[in-house]
């Protein structure tokens, strides 16, 4: 099975499991980046995320290099935007087709409220195999997060 792990990060709480989910599988990661940062304030960054969520924004992504034929499952990673996908997660969906993959989908939030999340990228896909939704994942949680990252990973691999 050859995976990539796909996401983006802005508090590190998504790249944390990224990189965890990439040592379970032995996957590839993709770090998506806006080509403009985000406002570094927290209730500037709050605002500017949430907007982009709920009127489906599309930034500009930094250049990266993917080829979705390389890989048997994609594995999208996000953190929760007003109950939402990140924005650059839109970006990077409509830029490539992975429409015919496996994809396993996993959240990061402060609630772990990640149903309309789910939701909202199942609809895009014909099969995902997997979701895993984490609360603000880190090194303090980690027995925590592991187990559900593991789980998350058999699964992954049950399905494949």
């Amino acid at each position: 099975m050859k995976a990539i792990v796909v996401y983006f990060s802005l508090e590190g709480h998504t790249q944390y499991i990224a990189e965890e989910i990439a040592k379970n599988l032995k996957a590839d990661t993709l770090s998506l980046k806006t080509a403009k940062a985000y406002p570094k304030g927290k209730l500037a960054r709050m605002f500017w995320c949430g907007k982009s969520a709920v009127f489906g924004e599309k930034p500009k992504l930094a250049p990266y290099e993917f080829d979705a034929s390389k890989y048997d499952v994609v594995i999208l990673g996000t953190p929760i935007w007003a109950g939402s996908h990140a924005a650059p997660i839109s970006t990077f969906l409509e830029k490539n087709n992975i429409g015919g993959h496996k994809v396993a989908i996993y959240a990061c939030s402060a609630s772990g409220d990640a149903q309309k999340c789910f939701e909202q990228l199942k609809n895009k896909f014909e099969e995902v195999i997997a979701t895993v939704s984490l609360i603000n994942p880190n090194k303090q949680t980690y027995a925590e997060d592991i187990s559900k990252v593991e789980a998350f990973c058999k699964a992954i691999q049950e399905r494949i």
